[in-house]
């Protein structure tokens, strides 16, 4: 079993129409969904990864999306970034 440790301070979100409501609803499933992710095998090089810092990369939505799916693009930022930088972090 690995253990994960991943602390977020802050996460800033530009978003262009979409509710506050549906917002929030991914925001709060957030943790867990990346966890998740993160806990997969696949992400084990990365665990230990100290990053003070990430830029995530636009991601478009689809129109109206609901919490999942929008939860879905940031996690999937955030994971894109993570390996981003634990790849750089190893060259």
């Amino acid at each position: 079993m690995t253990n994960l440790d991943v602390r977020i301070d802050r996460l800033r979100l530009v978003l262009h129409g979409v509710s506050s409501e549906i917002v929030e609803s991914a925001i709060s499933g957030l943790d867990s969904s990346l966890a998740r992710r993160l806990g997969s095998t696949h992400f084990r090089d990365v665990i230990n990864l100290d990053i003070a810092e990430l830029a995530l990369p636009p991601a478009d939505a689809p129109r109206n999306p609901d919490a999942a799916v929008l939860r879905g693009l940031i996690v999937d930022g955030l994971i894109e970034a993570v390996v981003k930088q634990s790849r750089a972090s190893r060259s």
